[in-house]
């Protein structure tokens, strides 16, 4: 079974996301609000990163450091 476009889209979409965790969690602000201005699904985005910092607070509550 092949790759659809909207599986290539939900990958480009948590690409995204995990640019952007890095670029806050390195505090390039600029970067991260310059990525959210350009992405081509900015909601699917900010959906992906809410997931990815819950996973990344629940690590944290319980003492696992998460590198990204």
């Amino acid at each position: 079974m092949g790759r659809t476009h909207v599986d290539e889209r939900n990958e480009g979409a948590w690409l995204e996301a995990i640019t952007l965790f890095q670029s806050v969690r390195d505090a390039d602000h600029d970067a991260a609000a310059r990525l959210l201005r350009t992405s081509s699904d900015p909601e699917a985005v900010m959906l992906n990163l809410l997931r990815m910092l819950g996973v990344y607070l629940r690590g944290e509550a319980e003492g696992v450091s998460l590198a990204v």
